[in-house]
């Protein structure tokens, strides 16, 4: 992805949801913000918590410009994919409409949110990230999924005690999505006394 001199490649390369939202961060950035990795990296932040935008080394760059790496994960490589886990018996299913406000929510999905049986039903997938994302829109998730491709991504759905659990979904078509729990992500120290 070319972003005015300074190429995003972004990891995993597969997860298309992800490459749409760091887009849009970077529509985001003015001329001077577009200079600093890490003004891109807070922004990316309000929805993926760990993640990691690290410039190539110069000496790498062969007179190419610059080229950013966006790891969703805080990281590069990782594990394979697991081949259709979302196919698996009980897996937790969720759907949505065109504005992604749940219609329905299996058991086992809205065990994952922490919440009763039917208790997702009505609310917005908006809601269900961390608080500093929420004013960010979700245009371009309603985007990817609209296409219909098949997608695999992750959100991080805020726990009541502070922590995230890294929830990974997947859908394969408009609207319908399968999800499990990658990890759960312990609350940041507090830098208080």
């Amino acid at each position: 992805m070319q972003a005015s001199g300074v190429r995003l490649a972004t990891f995993p390369t597969g997860d298309v949801a992800f490459a749409a939202y760091v887009q849009k961060c970077w529509s985001e950035l003015d001329a001077k913000q577009r200079d600093d990795p890490q003004e891109l990296q807070r922004l990316v932040r309000r929805w993926h918590t760990r993640a990691l935008v690290v410039p190539q080394s110069p000496l790498a760059a062969l007179r190419q410009g610059s080229l950013w790496y966006v790891f969703r994960d805080g990281r590069g490589g990782g594990a394979p994919p697991e081949t259709e886990w979302w196919a698996a018996p009980g897996t937790a299913c969720v759907t949505f409409d065109a504005d992604l406000v749940i219609t329905h929510a299996d058991d086992a999905a809205c065990a994952l949110a922490g919440v009763e049986p039917g208790g997702l039903a009505g609310r917005r997938w908006g809601e269900l990230v961390p608080s500093q994302a929420r004013s960010h829109g979700t245009e371009w998730l309603k985007e990817a999924l609209s296409r219909g491709d098949g997608i695999s991504s992750v959100f991080d759905l805020p726990l009541p005690g502070g922590g995230y659990r890294v929830i990974e979904y997947h859908a394969e078509s408009r609207y319908v999505t399968y999800w499990r729990q990658l990890t759960v992500l312990p609350p940041e120290p507090s830098s208080g006394p």
